[in-house]
């Protein structure tokens, strides 16, 4: 609940709750999945996870993430009158309120830190993954990045790309033709994973 609460405490809290998870069930019955900033999260925890040699989940769902809290790829310029329901501003808050607590910060190295912007993360031996994204928002290069370092260090991952849609449109569910075929692949690439 930034500006009150601060990084590190959301990324920790995930972590102790996911501990709470494996009392209960197995890793591999377990599937991973955030939006947006939860997306974030979800790419940190299993990057924090992963270094601190804790079972990972067999899969992870990464739905248009801010993966990137510099607020610097090229879709921002590029998609900025495409994307309805994001800003830069709007996304300049959020993430100087996560990290400072307050508005105004000028980013620094801290946002390079792969546990507040995983796209600057290590992929290696990290869970399968599906990335999904509109084409037309901001956040579209951080999904993007993600994908090709993913890629690059060898994990086995997937990217799903809709155009003339909103941020995070793959929740709306059978809600529209577009975020219907996304689930639909969602649902494949859980169950290919999913012991």
């Amino acid at each position: 609940l930034s500006p009150e609460v601060v990084f590190p405490t959301a990324l920790d809290e995930l972590v102790a709750f996911y501990k709470e998870v494996l009392k209960t069930y197995k890793p591999e019955n377990v599937v991973l999945t955030g939006e947006s900033a939860g997306a974030n999260l979800a790419l940190a925890l299993l990057m924090k996870l992963r270094d601190e040699k804790i079972s990972l989940p067999s899969s992870a769902i990464l739905i248009s993430g801010f993966f990137n809290l510099n607020n610097d790829g090229s879709s921002y310029e590029i998609n900025k009158d495409t994307d309805v329901s994001l800003s830069k501003e709007v996304l300049d808050l959020m993430s100087q309120t996560y990290i400072y607590g307050d508005y105004g910060n000028i980013p620094t190295d801290l946002a390079k830190n792969p546990y507040i912007s995983p796209a600057y993360g290590n992929f290696k031996d990290l869970p399968p993954m599906m990335f999904t994204v509109c084409s037309d928002e901001l956040l579209y290069d951080d999904t993007a990045i993600c994908y090709s370092r993913a890629k690059k260090d060898g994990n086995d991952c997937e990217l799903w790309v809709d155009k003339n849609c909103f941020h995070a449109y793959v929740v709306m569910g059978d809600v529209c033709v577009e975020s219907k075929k996304a689930c639909n692949e969602i649902e494949k690439f859980v169950k290919k994973h999913f012991k």
